[in-house]
């Protein structure tokens, strides 16, 4: 566990997918600026298990959108 921005979890996991496949894209928003301390290949392995499910149930042309987002109430 190391601390790591999430950004570049995020950006490993996408480049990993191609994000251009079968005319699908992924568009990513968000505080990818956000700090963690996280397991990075558990992190980005979750990731790509998410972004592979995205892929395989939407339908050819649609765009995959990953947010990140902050409760800064906790």
């Amino acid at each position: 566990i190391v601390p790591t921005r999430l950004g570049d979890i995020i950006d490993n996991a996408v480049a990993d997918m191609g994000h251009q496949e079968a005319g699908r894209t992924i568009h990513v928003e968000g505080a990818l600026a956000l700090q963690v301390m996280a397991d990075t290949e558990k992190i980005e392995r979750a990731l790509l298990n998410l972004l592979s499910n995205a892929f395989k149930y939407s339908p050819p042309g649609s765009q995959i959108r990953l947010a990140v987002d902050t409760d800064a109430s906790e």
